[in-house]
């Protein structure tokens, strides 16, 4: 439920029209339309005024917007330690990894189009073989030898 179902919701439970709301706001009733419709958010001062006139909290009005970024910013252990690892890494290191990830991100996304067709070649990475295209091989080898004396 977004947060202007949440505020129409409350309206009509106290059985309010759209100018009633407004009156108590002292916004318009078309300003009240744009917030249940979510074309506009109220204001900060509009917004504890509505706390106060549909007889809730910002907890209430935000509670499934909140979870959302909640669920976006919740990170693995596993993904915490890799943060925490590449962020010791000095910059050399540093671009090394992106282009690593920049690659493997092609390699699945070209993966998923073409089913790879059998033009990819194995190079052998530190802990596991990987697959890159050749131009990506190519790539990846040559920031690791300018990088390798850093």
């Amino acid at each position: 439920m977004s947060i202007g179902s949440r505020i129409k919701e409350l309206r009509l439970n106290m059985k309010l029209t759209q100018e009633e709301l407004a009156r108590r706001l002292g916004v318009t009733k078309g300003a009240v339309a744009n917030y249940e419709k979510e074309v506009s958010v109220p204001k900060t001062e509009i917004m504890y005024r509505l706390f106060s006139a549909l007889n809730c909290d910002a907890n209430y009005l935000y509670q499934d917007y909140m979870s959302e970024i909640y669920k976006n910013s919740v990170y693995s252990v596993e993904e915490k330690k890799l943060l925490n690892d590449f962020r010791k890494l000095d910059n050399a290191s540093k671009n090394v990894v992106c282009a690593v990830i920049d690659a493997e991100l092609a390699r699945v996304k070209n993966q998923s189009e073409q089913s790879i067709k059998g033009k990819a070649v194995a190079w052998n990475g530190t802990s596991k073989d990987v697959f890159y295209s050749p131009d990506k091989q190519e790539i990846i080898e040559e920031i690791i030898m300018k990088n390798k004396d850093k």
